[in-house]
Order: structure tokens, then C-alpha cells, then sequence
């Protein structure tokens, strides 16, 4: 039986979970589809990859993060 707060604290890590897949996914959408330019430059093209590939760094680490918490705590 768990306790009230290792329920909540299980919750918000589920949703902190949901909310970064959420912008991960969004990333790797942008990082798809690229600049929203009509007729981008490749340079345009470069920057958002880029940018879109650094960002995707720190939100997979937090992800990785947030599951590994959620198996040790069971």
C-alpha cells in the first residue's frame, strides 16, 4: 500500500513525463518539418536543425531522468 504523498509524488512525475514527451515530440516535428519559411534558405534549414537537435539533448536527458525515478521508486 503506498502512502498519499508517493501517490502524488508518482503522479506528477507521470505528468512531467507526459509534458516533456510532449515537447520532445513537438521538437522533432519542427525538427521534420524545418523553418516555416515558404521558400527557406539552407542556411534557415541549418539553423533549425541545429537548434532543434541541441534542444532534443537536454529534454531526452530529463526523460531518461524521470523514468529511471519513476522504476527505482516502484
Amino acid at each position: 500500500m503506498t502512502t498519499q504523498p508517493c501517490r502524488l509524488r508518482r503522479t506528477l512525475l507521470v505528468l512531467l513525463l507526459l509534458l516533456v514527451g510532449l515537447a520532445l515530440g513537438l521538437d522533432l516535428a519542427y525538427f521534420i518539418d524545418g523553418s516555416q519559411e515558404l521558400f527557406p534558405t539552407a542556411e534557415q534549414t541549418a539553423a533549425v536543425r541545429l537548434v532543434t537537435g541541441v534542444g532534443a539533448i537536454p529534454l531526452s536527458l530529463l526523460a531518461w531522468l524521470i523514468i529511471r525515478r519513476l522504476r527505482r521508486d516502484g
